[in-house]
């Protein structure tokens, strides 16, 4: 199902996001324990690296919560489209609904 690989895929993006941002902190902290030195440099670049997943991650969250509300929208207009026709149906053979 469609709606169900989204919401799987969101999932998995979340944990990616997720786990950058625990780098970040991480690393951030490291920062504040350390010494000036070369390590940092290094450091510095992977938060970027990391900083850079989570914005990325955050765009592509956005985009499949799109896809999903939009899913849910067609699911939630065929679903009054056919409590109306059965609706209508019943009308029309003289049942009560």
């Amino acid at each position: 199902m469609e709606l169900q690989g989204l919401k799987n895929t969101l999932n998995y993006v979340q944990g990616i996001k997720d786990m950058n941002k625990s780098r970040i902190d991480s690393m951030r902290e490291y920062l504040k324990e350390t010494d000036k030195n070369d390590a940092n440099e290094y450091v510095l670049v992977e938060i970027a690296k990391a900083s850079a997943i989570v914005r990325n991650m955050e765009y592509v969250l956005v985009q499949i919560s799109a896809q999903i509300s939009e899913i849910l929208e067609q699911q939630r207009i065929l679903l009054d489209l056919e409590r109306d026709t059965n609706e209508s149906f019943l009308s029309s053979i003289g049942g009560k609904f």
